[in-house]
């Protein structure tokens, strides 16, 4: 098919048109490739479409929820924890310490350490039957500990002599007995004052009480609470629980004029009959505790609610 030279739909080829300057153009379509796509014909609707679904695809995956993490992370997702709140209860009791415990060292020396046991073994029943006639029982008088030490001189290679120190603990649960013992560390050279504390006989069943009313004390708040906004406190653990024993600033005075008194002598024999008469008590020790107790909060009246 000859087509005219200047046609718009052909392009330049190496052949001249006539005898002119201008070469004869070709159509488009006749520099095709065979079986090769024919990139003049518009987009069909199938394409329109693929392309409009390949764009959507992302957004569709970006969109839907995602869910990872450890079995309880995954579990508090899927089921939220109840609402909780925490409360904490105090409580106090103050009790009287009823008995003391006094350690005295019984001190002797001698050249041999057979003899030196013998006097402090001497010294010791004096002591007891001492004690014992002061109404102290003889189960309360114990051994704490017993210890033997050689001793030695400038340039001896043997001991010269050996001290035995043996350390006994009585119990008592008066003040008459308690002087009584104060003033064997004072009148005998051999025994010496070791220390003094103060007990109370019932602390486990006082420990326990405050426990017991600390813990009260938190469940009375949260239904306080409860009552006063229409919900309901269900106790689910204890937080947190102390108790201790602070003896009153009294019994500390009183443990330091003893000491006082038979550690450097500044009070003489004559002070112990000059002192009144006290009533067969120490002091007083106060015991408290503090109980943090987790609620979990409810709807009154609802489905997990009381009424």
């Amino acid at each position: 098919m000859t087509r005219a030279c200047g046609d718009t739909d052909s392009v330049a080829v190496g052949r001249r048109c006539g005898a002119g300057d201008f070469f004869a153009p070709i159509p488009r379509a006749a520099r095709r490739r065979p079986g090769a796509p024919d990139r003049t014909r518009p987009e069909t609707p199938t394409m329109i479409r693929f392309l409009a679904l390949a764009l959507l695809l992302p957004g569709l995956a970006v969109a839907q929820p995602q869910l990872s993490g450890t079995p309880d992370e995954l579990s508090a997702f899927l089921e939220p924890a109840p609402h909780q709140a925490f409360f904490t209860g105090r409580a106090e009791e103050t009790a009287y310490s009823d008995r003391a415990i006094v350690e005295v060292i019984v001190t002797t020396e001698a050249k041999a350490l057979a003899e030196a046991l013998q006097r402090n073994q001497r010294h010791v029943a004096e002591l007891r039957e001492r004690y014992r006639d002061a109404g102290i029982p003889p189960e309360r008088i114990t051994a704490a500990r017993f210890s033997t030490s050689p001793q030695y001189g400038w340039f001896g290679r043997e001991p010269s002599a050996y001290v035995v120190a043996n350390r006994l603990s009585v119990t008592v649960d008066g003040e008459d007995a308690l002087i009584a013992v104060a003033r064997s560390a004072d009148e005998l050279d051999q025994v010496r004052f070791g220390g003094l504390r103060f007990e109370h006989s019932e602390k486990a069943a006082a420990e326990a009480r405050v426990r017991a009313a600390a813990a009260a004390d938190a469940v009375a708040q949260a239904e306080a609470y409860g009552s006063a906004l229409g919900l309901t406190a269900v106790p689910v653990r204890f937080e947190s629980q102390s108790a201790m024993r602070a003896p009153s600033p009294g019994a500390r005075r009183a443990a330091g004029f003893l000491e006082e008194v038979i550690v450097t002598g500044s009070a003489s024999r004559s002070d112990y009959a000059e002192r009144p008469a006290q009533p067969a008590t120490f002091d007083e020790t106060t015991y408290s505790a503090e109980v943090t107790v987790l609620f979990e909060i409810r709807p009154a009246g609802g489905p997990d609610g009381d009424g």
